[in-house]
């Protein structure tokens, strides 16, 4: 042991410094998939997360500004943009409850506490383009592959099966947005990464 580790070990004690390493799956309190809990001592949820201020706050902001941008959807023709008129509906309101500025400050809002967002489209326009969307609690949405390698969505406490953009479910589409991706089938979460 060199001499700068024997005088940090010195300072530890006397400080009361108690130096280990902690796998950062066991930090957020689930396995990658999100189904396997882990355990770490204390248990790191969304939830206990924005009980901090400083999370609660840099999560805010970070919502707040990006849903305060405009918001225009173009078509590109040849070398340049041209605006898409009329603008589709959910661009505008995304859903009866919804205005535009709450929807993408909580998409924002999921995708940096969780690393997934998961959005329900319920309604579509003649040219089947979306017309309502809905987002979804990113903890009660589990992803699988099926036996083909398909991915679905199993949502809520009943895990009502949800599609991945095909027609035959009656609950609708989703899109699924993630934050950062390591080759799983979940986004990975800036929380539990911290």
């Amino acid at each position: 042991m060199g001499l700068s580790q024997r005088i940090d070990a010195w300072r530890d004690r006397l400080l009361g410094v108690e130096r280990r390493s902690i796998d950062k799956t066991a930090v957020w309190g689930r396995g990658e998939d999100g189904s396997d809990p882990v355990h770490a001592g204390v248990e790191v949820t969304q939830t206990t997360a924005l009980q901090y201020i400083a999370v609660y706050a840099c999560v805010r902001l970070l919502s707040e500004v990006i849903a305060g941008l405009p918001a225009d959807q173009f078509r590109r023709r040849d070398d340049f943009a041209q605006e898409v008129t009329p603008q589709p509906r959910w661009l505008q309101m995304p859903n009866a409850e919804t205005t535009w500025f709450e929807f993408v400050e909580r998409v924002i809002g999921c995708l940096n506490l969780d690393g997934n967002a998961f959005l329900l489209i319920t309604g579509r326009d003649p040219l089947g383009f979306p017309s309502e969307l809905w987002t979804l609690q990113p903890s009660e949405v589990k992803v699988r592959r099926s036996d083909r390698g398909e991915l679905f969505f199993l949502w809520g406490a009943d895990e009502q099966p949800l599609s991945r953009f095909g027609p035959a479910n009656p609950m609708g589409d989703v899109l699924h947005i993630k934050a950062f991706n390591s080759g799983g089938l979940r986004g990975l979460s800036p929380i539990g990464l911290a």
